[in-house]
């Protein structure tokens, strides 16, 4: 055992008896910004900071994980927070200490409907706690824009697929400032990352989204359309599910009848915008991962590969020509097969 490993396991083993666990146990997975240990014979689970996306102190990106998980308490969906553990000499992030689920990855169409309810118990929790974005949909923007926009210009994308994301960027914004003003389109907690790799299944087959990080407020069809995206799907290489648009429409049918969002007359319209905001969100990550992104070396080699694939295959010219066709005139709602009303 390494030096480094050495001093790791001295934290864990002092943490874990803190806890009343026996002792902590590392849980595999290729996720780029947190490691996980479950703290044996209490039900709680070690998160620990890979990394920092939020570009915050370590003291305060914990704060701000314990807050969001509170927020989203209520709804049920996502697991108890009960504890910071401060960052220290040999754990610099410090951790947060939540809930440990026994549970498996999505796997069947039936764990696809369990994602659905469980995003529309969150999708239908509203906390004081939470800001909520400046205008429907400004959260995306403000990802995609902010924080990525400058990468969607960057030097190892063609030229083609420079303009062809500019035009995209241009007629989202667009259609995201004609809504500006309208007061009646709902806002809610979102989880903002709700891609199907966050999601866990329990022994029960009930579901839960476990990835807080990004969780804000904003129009609610945004998780809907991360969670059954045939794109967001292929960011977790371990993700076991994927989405045909059959499934992705009974996706929304069983998301707009839980969280009642089906009743609204611009179902249609806010599902397909948040597609599209949802969509391009992804292709800014991808294009932030060949430019900077992929300089980091945290993330373990199956990840990296994945979004090295998915950059190659997604950012192409052809492949964002495919993808963007038919978009000139904004985002008319393609025709789906009609939702009844729940009972």
């Amino acid at each position: 055992m390494s030096k480094e490993r050495k001093k790791l396991s001295k934290v864990f083993s002092a943490i874990a008896k803190k806890q009343g666990a026996t002792r902590a146990v590392s849980l595999p997975g290729p996720g780029l910004t947190h490691d996980h240990y479950v703290l044996e014979g209490t039900g709680r689970l070690l998160r620990v900071p890979r990394r920092n996306q939020l570009d915050m102190t370590p003291e305060d990106y914990l704060a701000h994980q314990k807050k969001v998980y509170e927020a989203a308490a209520p709804s049920g969906a996502t697991p108890q927070v009960f504890d910071i553990v401060p960052p220290q000499k040999d754990l610099p992030n410090g951790a947060l200490v939540i809930e440990y689920i026994e549970s498996r990855k999505p796997e069947t169409d039936e764990d696809k409907l369990a994602m659905a309810r469980a995003l529309a118990k969150l999708n239908t929790t509203t906390s004081k706690d939470i800001d909520a974005a400046a205008q429907p949909f400004g959260s995306q923007w403000f990802v995609i824009n902010d924080i990525f926009g400058a990468y969607l210009q960057g030097e190892k994308l063609s030229p083609e697929t420079r303009k062809l994301l500019a035009d995209e960027k241009d007629a989202l914004e667009k259609e995201m400032n004609a809504l500006a003003k309208r007061t009646d389109i709902p806002v809610a907690l979102i989880g903002a990352d709700s891609h199907a790799g966050n999601f866990i299944i329990n022994k029960s087959g009930e579901a839960f989204f476990v990835d807080l990080e990004f969780l804000t407020a904003d129009v609610p069809h945004i998780d809907a359309a991360d969670a059954a995206s045939p794109l967001t799907s292929q960011l977790d290489p371990t993700n076991k599910i994927a989405f045909s648009e059959c499934d992705r429409q009974a996706f929304y049918k069983e998301w707009g009848r839980e969280s009642g969002y089906d009743k609204s007359a611009d179902f249609d319209k806010l599902m397909n915008l948040a597609e599209r905001m949802v969509e391009f969100r992804t292709l800014a990550w991808l294009a932030y991962w060949l430019e900077e992104g992929r300089d980091n070396r945290t993330a373990p080699q199956q990840s990296r590969d994945n979004w090295d694939r998915m950059a190659k295959e997604h950012l192409s010219k052809d492949a964002l020509e495919k993808r963007f066709a038919n978009r000139k005139d904004g985002a008319k709602a393609k025709p789906r097969a009609k939702i009844a009303p729940k009972p």
